[in-house]
């Protein structure tokens, strides 16, 4: 889908050292989509991402992957924040994808596209 705005996925875009891709991606983002799941919570590299974008106060949309998953600990902090979305479950996945992007857009307005969107 292309919706007009340049993300990095880690899944595509590591080249080189994580740490350093992952830090780039997330200084140079305007928000972070933390597409989040069970194994995103396993994930050290994931959790590092997380909280690196919390303590540089990146604006963070969590998006639930996974049914069922109730996120704890350090996700669960968080994953608390009243903007987030449910895209595990496929009768709304449409409208809940649409709503997401709506919500990108109107926390962007007139600033330039590039978005960190981890999907694990």
């Amino acid at each position: 889908m292309n919706c007009g705005f340049n993300c990095w996925m880690a899944k595509y875009d590591m080249k080189s050292n994580p740490y350093d891709e992952m830090a780039f991606a997330v200084e140079n983002a305007i928000l972070v989509i933390m597409c989040f799941s069970q194994r995103y919570f396993c994930s050290d590299y994931c959790k590092d991402e997380a909280l690196y974008s919390k303590r540089t106060k990146k604006l963070i949309i969590p998006v639930r992957m996974q049914p069922n998953f109730k996120p704890d600990g350090w996700l669960g902090m968080i994953t608390a924040a009243p903007l987030g979305f449910d895209l595990s479950s496929h009768p709304n996945i449409e409208k809940n994808l649409k709503d997401l992007l709506s919500a990108v857009k109107e926390q962007t307005k007139e600033q330039e596209w590039y978005l960190n969107f981890d999907l694990h």
